[in-house]
């Protein structure tokens, strides 16, 4: 399972891996690195140990999910159409702002480049503002090791059982 700051759920998961598999379908990603970059989110995302994440895949997946999550919350309410289908639930409509919530840290990725430009380092250390996370911000090319998925070692991290939270996505069951 990929590391969010809560625990995926099953409904997550589905979500996480249609909206990986339209961003491929579609080739919405024209850059190799991304595109291998997805697909490897794809796969780890029901693969079993704890992935750890850097700010360049949190930034592409929310890119991923905002894109699906446009165009199937328009989709479903055009045609009445469920955009998922899991354990008796029909899911409607999903609230992209109250998922981003939920599940990711923080969204420092989506800060103004001129603003991450123009702010003073002391600043940047005292809102925990990483390299990392000024690469992302500039939109520079991240390095290979940037892009690698690692597995929590053993007793590093410890989720709990994913459940289902209400209060994401609008469901009918």
């Amino acid at each position: 399972m990929l590391r969010f700051a809560e625990n995926p759920d099953i409904i997550f998961t589905e979500i996480l891996d249609l909206a990986f598999e339209d961003a491929l379908e579609w080739e919405l990603y024209s850059n190799k690195a991304l595109k291998s970059t997805i697909a490897e989110l794809k796969e780890k995302n029901r693969f079993p140990g704890l992935w750890r994440l850097t700010d360049y895949h949190y930034a592409l997946i929310y890119g991923v999910l905002s894109n699906f999550i446009e165009v199937h919350n328009d989709f479903a309410r055009e045609t009445s159409q469920p955009i998922v289908e899991l354990q008796d639930r029909r899911i409607f409509r999903i609230d992209f702002d109250a998922l981003i919530d939920q599940y990711f840290y923080d969204t420092d990725f989506l800060l103004d480049p001129q603003l991450m430009l123009n702010m003073p380092a002391d600043l940047k250390g005292r809102l925990g503002l990483s390299a990392e996370t000024f690469g992302v911000v500039m939109g520079l090319k991240p390095h290979s090791k940037e892009l690698q998925i690692e597995l929590y070692e053993e007793g590093e991290f410890k989720p709990a059982l994913p459940g289902i939270k209400q209060h994401t996505w609008q469901s009918s069951c």
